[in-house]
C-alpha cells in the first residue's frame, strides 16, 4: 500500500495570514447563513413586531425569558410551514415551554410525521419538536409520551422526551423509564441517572 504523504500544510502549524484568511472565511459563511435565515423567516418576524416582540431571528427568542407567551399562536402557525430543518428546530425549541401545553397534540403529530433529517443540512427538527414536548407535556399525555418513548422509529431524538417523565411522579411513568433502560438510544441517558444517584 502506498504511503500517506501530508500536505505542507498540515506539516506546519498555520501562519497568523493563513489563520486570520480561515477566519474571514468563517465569518463570511456565518453572514450568508445568517442572511439566509432573515430571507426566510421575515414573514414570521414582522408578524412577531406586529405583537410586541422585536428578533432579528426566531433563535434570538431562545436568549430571552419566556415572556412571549402571547405569540405561541403565530409560532404554532409557522412551524407548520416548510421552513428550512434549522428554521423548524429553532421555532420549536421557543415553543419548548410549559405555557405552551394546548400545542403538545400538534408537536406529537409534527414528530411522527417528520421526514429523515437531512445530514447535509444544518438544523435538527426532531430534537427541537422533542424538547417542545418534553416541556410542554400535561399530566393527561403521559401515557402518549411513553408511547412516542418507546417506538424506536423515531430515532434517538427520543432521548429528549425522557425528560418528561423523570420529572413525573406517576407510577406508570417510573414503570416506563425502567422498561426502556436497554433501549439503545435511551440505555446511556437513563442509566447515568442511577450512577448520579450513588452516594
Amino acid at each position: 500500500m502506498a504511503k500517506m504523504t501530508k500536505t505542507p500544510t498540515e506539516d506546519r502549524a498555520m501562519t497568523p495570514e493563513e489563520r486570520a484568511a480561515q477566519m474571514r472565511a468563517y465569518e463570511d459563511v456565518v453572514r450568508e447563513r445568517i442572511a439566509k435565515a432573515k430571507v426566510e423567516q421575515a414573514d414570521l418576524i414582522r408578524e412577531l413586531a406586529q405583537e410586541g416582540v422585536d428578533v432579528e431571528l426566531v433563535q434570538d427568542l431562545m436568549n430571552r425569558p419566556n415572556n412571549y407567551v402571547h405569540v405561541l399562536p403565530i409560532l404554532a402557525k409557522h412551524l407548520q410551514l416548510p421552513y428550512s430543518q434549522l428554521t423548524r428546530e429553532a421555532i420549536s425549541r421557543t415553543m419548548a415551554m410549559r405555557e405552551a401545553h394546548p400545542y403538545w397534540d400538534l408537536f406529537a403529530r409534527l414528530y411522527k410525521e417528520l421526514p429523515p433529517t437531512n445530514s447535509a443540512e444544518r438544523g435538527r427538527p426532531d430534537d427541537g419538536l422533542a424538547v417542545a414536548l418534553s416541556s410542554s407535556m400535561p399530566k393527561t399525555k403521559l401515557l402518549e409520551m411513553i408511547d412516542l418513548l418507546s417506538d424506536q422509529g423515531l430515532g434517538d431524538s427520543r432521548v429528549l422526551l425522557l425528560r418528561a417523565l423523570r420529572r413525573s411522579r406517576e407510577p406508570l411513568a417510573k414503570e416506563a423509564i425502567d422498561r426502556l433502560k436497554d433501549d439503545p438510544a435511551l440505555t446511556k441517558e437513563i442509566h447515568s441517572w442511577r450512577r448520579r444517584k450513588k452516594p
